[in-house]
């Protein structure tokens, strides 16, 4: 059965030591630092979970941008200091889960959250510092790169809202 659960109520560290997307530093990042931050309120992260096992996860934070990061269009809207902001700090799927629609499943939720969170709290954008590799998924989703930083890519709240 595939749920979602903070990693907050998820105990099992033998559980999370098994995930394995591919990439060192979101593993390493899942199994030592998610709680830490969370319990230091720097980020939340929530699991996919297949019963007891990682499907895949998210983590998200607070940001800002200086206004510089965006294209004319957008420049023409914004106040002269930093943009209020949510990051998508972290977003995997284990192998054995990839190409299965996963990551467009997480995205989702991370866009459910986006939203219930922008109907309390000003935000302009959903972000992600995106690799490489990454980029096509995200610009499929509608984001767009930002005009002074490499691998950032945006997407408005408003184009979400709509």
């Amino acid at each position: 059965m595939i749920t979602f659960k903070p990693i907050s109520h998820y105990c099992s560290n033998d559980c999370l030591k098994k995930f394995e997307c591919g990439n060192k530093n979101l593993n390493e990042y899942l199994v030592k630092y998610a709680r830490q931050n969370e319990h230091k309120q720097i980020s939340r992260t929530f699991l996919l979970l297949d019963n007891l096992t990682v499907v895949g996860y998210f983590t998200l934070a607070t940001a800002d941008l200086d206004i510089e990061s965006f294209g004319p269009e957008e420049k023409k809207k914004l106040p002269n200091y930093p943009i209020p902001c949510i990051r998508i700090a972290r977003l995997a799927v284990d192998i054995k889960y990839q190409s299965k629609g996963h990551g467009k499943y997480l995205l989702k939720e991370i866009i459910k959250k986006v939203i219930s969170i922008s109907s309390v709290v000003g935000v302009f954008a959903l972000i992600v510092d995106s690799k490489n590799e990454s980029i096509e998924f995200y610009e499929h989703f509608g984001f767009k790169s930002l005009e002074t930083k490499d691998n950032t890519l945006a997407l408005p709240i408003a184009t979400l809202l709509k």
